[in-house]
This record gives structure tokens, C-alpha cells and sequence, in this order.
């Protein structure tokens, strides 16, 4: 899925023009704490925080995106969870090494992250390619957490059917004019018409302060990519599939499109909706204590997309697990698969 995620930002936010970036971050810093842990040797990884008690939730972004993809939807929690998200390495405000972007190190960052914020079973919320990280820990250090979510997240992105579609992906998201990369308002608006959803204000804000990423950075990432061992998985886990049923579903812009480019796109979004449907349910079927839900209609994003529904799936997912994890055991402490999640919702 990490495929989108690099066209929708790098391709369009490359190069816009936001104004008003002292304001704005005035108001970003009532959002959240912002500090560092060094992970690694030297390697300085941001760290927002947006307050709140109980479970800790700990939110990792898609490729290309910073933790403040979530300043919108991580304070929804906040009444009864402490929420946290961390800017992997290359990105944003973090270090951007030549190296260390391999699936194993990124996900021993979360760990030492985790570690550094003395942190009791927290629940990993994971968009994208970050996916990667939870699998991996979770089948190799499981013991660490309480519980996995995953925001389009669960896939095996090393199978030669996914990597064949991303090279077949239709070339259906226009891009802004000028009057439309002027202003950050201009171009969430531009974003929702043609997308689906629009990235925060304070996430585009780092892209005008950091910069793009070294273009090696999302590539490294793509080639380390590993399989998920998802029958070692043994805690709770909830993963949430943007499911298409149609083209204008899969590409929003669709009516807007040349008759050749929906031609191509009549034919892709099927064979799309039917890998989403054989990913959805081989988690199903080999998470131990797996839940998979399947949101018709929602964009990749789709806690911007569909952030009411997204919320309240996680929120009725939550409520399953148990207030205290066993660490002993290794896994969070047990629970029953949550019955009352839908498979689709939509």
C-alpha cells in the first residue's frame, strides 16, 4: 500500500508554497509534547505525545508520512488511552541515516522506543508499510505488547501478485495547479476532491521544514520488506482493508479521468478489491487472535477518509483487551476474539 502513499505526498506536496508556517506551528505545539530518544548508537527518532491516561497507544505512519499524520485522529483516544506516535527514521524531524532501513531495524527502533518510555503493554497502531514493523515484532516479541491494529496495514508485500499491480498501478491521480498548491487550504481541498481524504495541516508543515527524504530512503524500506509470520502472532490483533467495489471507490477522480485511463482503470481496480479480499482473509484465517474488517469504500487513509468508523472499530476492539498484559506469558494477557466486529462495514 506503500505504493500510494509515496504518489499522494512526495509527487504533490514536493515543492508547495504553505504560508502562515510560524502560526501554524504555535498551534501545533498545544496538540502535542514533541521530544527525542536516541535509538540505535546515535539516531534521534521524534516522539509525539498527545497526552491522555490508561493504554498506551503508540501510532506509526505509512511511508512517507511523519507521526503528525495522526494529530487529527490520535486525540479521539485520549479520554481513556495516552496516545503516542513515533517518526521512523528518514522522515520529518528524525535522523536520516544512509543505512538502517531494513524491516529488523526499524522495527528494534519501536522496540528501544518502547523501552525508552518505560512503556506496559502499549498497543500498536500501525498505517501502511508500517505493517511491517508490527508483524515483526509481534512474532518475535510479542512479550512487548498488548495488542496490534492495523490501518490498511496487513499485507504480504513481498508476494509477486502485489508487486505486479503496484507496476500495473493506473496513473489516475491529477495533479494540483498551481492555484492549488498555493496555500495549504488550497490543496487539502484539491486532496479531498481527487483522493479521498486530506493529509493534516502540521504533517504537510513537514515537508516545507525537512524536506523530502533521500530518494534511497522509501526504497531501502520497499526492499526490506519481509513476509509476516502471522501464525507466530499471538496477541490481540485487529486489522482494518479499504475494500474498493468500484473504480470511482479505488480512485476518486475517476470521472475526471481520460476515457484511456478509466479503461485501464475498469480493469485494475477488480484484480485489486480481489487481492485486498485473499490478504483480509489469510489474516484471518492464521492470526490466532486475529479480527479482520474489511471498509467498503474507504481510501488507503482511511482514518481520514472514514475516521468515525475507523474510531469506533478500534474503539470496540479496545474494549476486548484486558487492563493489564501478562508479561510473563509473553502475550497480553487472554481474551476472547471480539465477536461484535463485523467482517464489513461500509
Amino acid at each position: 500500500m506503500s505504493a500510494r502513499t509515496t504518489f499522494s505526498i512526495v509527487a504533490l506536496v514536493c515543492g508547495a508554497a504553505f504560508v502562515s508556517l510560524a502560526c501554524a506551528q504555535n498551534e501545533h505545539s498545544a496538540l502535542h509534547n514533541t521530544q527525542f530518544v536516541t535509538v540505535d548508537g546515535d539516531i534521534r527518532l521524534e516522539i509525539l505525545d498527545w497526552g491522555g491516561r490508561g493504554r498506551t497507544l503508540v501510532f506509526l505512519a505509512g511511508l512517507g508520512n511523519t507521526a503528525h499524520v495522526f494529530d487529527e485522529f490520535a486525540p479521539r483516544f485520549t479520554d481513556e488511552f495516552r496516545a503516542v506516535g513515533i517518526t521512523r527514521r528518514g522522515f520529518g524531524a528524525s535522523n536520516r541515516p544512509s543505512v538502517g532501513y531494513g524491516v529488523e531495524q526499524l522495527s528494534e527502533d519501536v522496540v528501544a522506543v518502547l523501552e525508552a518510555l518505560r512503556l506496559d503493554g502499549p498497543v500498536l497502531v500501525g498505517h501502511s508499510i508500517a505493517g511491517e514493523e508490527l508483524s515483526y515484532i509481534a512474532a518475535r516479541d510479542g512479550n512487548r505488547i498488548g495488542g496490534l491494529v492495523y490501518l490498511d496495514a496487513a499485507y504480504d508485500r513481498t508476494g509477486a501478485e502485489i508487486s505486479a499491480l503496484w507496476k500495473e498501478w493506473p496513473p489516475a491521480a491529477p495533479e494540483p495547479s498551481p492555484s492549488e498548491r498555493a496555500s495549504q487550504l488550497a490543496y487539502q481541498e484539491f486532496s479531498r476532491r481527487t483522493r479521498g481524504y486530506a493529509l493534516p495541516e502540521f504533517d504537510l508543515d513537514q515537508y516545507t521544514k525537512f524536506g523530502d527524504p533521500p530518494p534511497n530512503v522509501s526504497q531501502a524500506i520497499m526492499a526490506g520488506v519481509m513476509a509476516p509470520d502471522y501464525k507466530r502472532i499471538g496477541a490481540p490483533a485487529l486489522a482494518l482493508y479499504a475494500s474498493p467495489r468500484s473504480a470511482d471507490q479505488l480512485f476518486p477522480a475517476y470521472g475526471a479521468l481520460g476515457l484511456d485511463v478509466q479503461r485501464r482503470v475498469d480493469a485494475f481496480w477488480p484484480k485489486w478489491a480481489t487481492l485486498v479480499q485473499r490478504e483480509r482473509e489469510r489474516f484471518q484465517g492464521e492470526v490466532g487472535r486475529g479480527t479482520a474488517v474489511e471498509l467498503i469504500g474507504a481510501t488507503h487513509y482511511l482514518f481520514l477518509s472514514n475516521t468515525e468508523e475507523t474510531a469506533t472499530l478500534m474503539r470496540t476492539f479496545l474494549d476486548t483487551l484486558e487492563t493489564k498484559p501478562s508479561v510473563a506469558l509473553g502475550l497480553s494477557a487472554r481474551c476472547d476474539k471480539p465477536a461484535s466486529l463485523p467482517a464489513t462495514c461500509g
